[in-house]
């Protein structure tokens, strides 16, 4: 025999296995009888205490059983051959196919009736019954039956309580898991916990920052795509404020410049400065009349475009609308030309 602790219960419980009650009735499987009473077994360490099934484990049993299967949690307590669930028998009995299922139990005067639904009868092939169970650590008191076993040979010495063997491999498991989760890590692989807790953190502060910084730059985007087309807008504004100046164009036709220059302002202004002037603006209050001298103007409004065009290049971040105004204060003669 040999304790096992309850992943649930640390340390407050252990499952144990006995091959040692009889089946009630030789050729009677339809009622499996646990009678109340106190079994000895021997710790690995070889110290004999006393597992304890009581009225109250029964009624325990009972209520579980009652609850996971009218809840669909279980089909109920499978019957194996042997202990195949037992981890440290499990090479002994390779056959895990469950043979049957207890779907309802009773506690009485003398013990808990067990009442089965037969995959496969047992009929004569096996004389006893071997509960594994699950047993408080404080009193040892039966709590849980987790399976019946159908076995020949009660008493056999080695048996123990599974628990010793099963937590060494959950240990073994738990090193596997932290040795690969190192090497994923990229650290050493006998890095211990607190070394792996740290690069965990490291890299989700790392990711944290990243997250910020790729928010930063997708902001500073937008704004400088703003900044853009706010100076687009203010260029193409001046550009056509510039041609009605100059007679270029008529305020008709300004929308229509406007979506051009929107489009492609490079290849629009360049047709915009070579449009011939048909209406010159004359002094303030007098009418406008008929240009003559188109291509003079024409080349004069070149100029102002390209003085423009030099202030910006020198003068990094310039916005054409404060180029343009510039130049309009420096040279006031391209712009009062009749």
């Amino acid at each position: 025999m040999q304790k096992k602790t309850d992943t649930k219960k640390a340390c407050a419980t252990i499952r144990a296995h006995n091959e040692t009650a009889p089946i009630k009735a030789a050729h009677d499987f339809s009622r499996l009888t646990i009678p109340f009473g106190d079994y000895p077994f021997a710790l690995p360490d070889g110290k004999s205490v006393t597992q304890r099934f009581t009225p109250e484990s029964a009624r325990d049993i009972c209520a579980e059983l009652a609850n996971s299967v009218s809840t669909g949690k279980s089909k109920g307590i499978p019957i194996y051959h042997g202990h195949p669930d037992v981890p440290d028998l499990a090479p002994k009995y390779p056959d895990k196919r469950a043979y049957g299922w207890i779907m309802r139990a009773e506690a009485t005067g003398t013990g808990l009736d067990l009442f089965p639904e037969w995959n496969e009868e047992p009929k004569n092939h096996f004389s006893h019954i071997s509960p594994f169970w699950m047993m408080r650590r404080s009193d040892y008191r039966v709590s849980t039956l987790i399976s019946i076993a159908l076995v020949n040979n009660p008493n056999i010495p080695e048996l123990r309580l599974p628990n010793e063997e099963v937590e060494k491999t959950k240990n073994e498991e738990n090193i596997m898991d932290m040795k690969r989760l190192a090497l994923i890590l990229g650290l050493a692989e006998d890095a211990d916990e607190a070394a792996i807790e740290a690069e965990i953190t490291r890299l989700r502060t790392a990711a944290a920052d990243a997250d910020t910084r790729a928010q930063a730059a997708d902001a500073e985007a937008e704004a400088q795509k703003e900044a853009f087309a706010n100076e687009r807008t203010a260029r193409i504004g001046a550009t056509l404020d510039q041609a009605l100046a100059d007679g270029r164009i008529t305020p008709a036709q300004r929308g229509a410049w406007e979506e051009r220059l929107t489009r492609d302002f490079a290849a629009g202004s360049v047709a915009l400065a070579n449009e011939k002037p048909a209406v010159k603006t004359a002094e303030l209050g007098k009418p406008p009349r008929v240009s003559d001298g188109g291509a003079q103007e024409a080349s004069v409004a070149q100029q102002i475009l390209a003085l423009a065009n030099e202030k910006m290049h020198k003068q990094s971040g310039l916005p054409f609308d404060r180029a343009y105004a510039q130049v309009k204060a420096e040279r006031p003669d391209l712009f009062n030309k009749n």
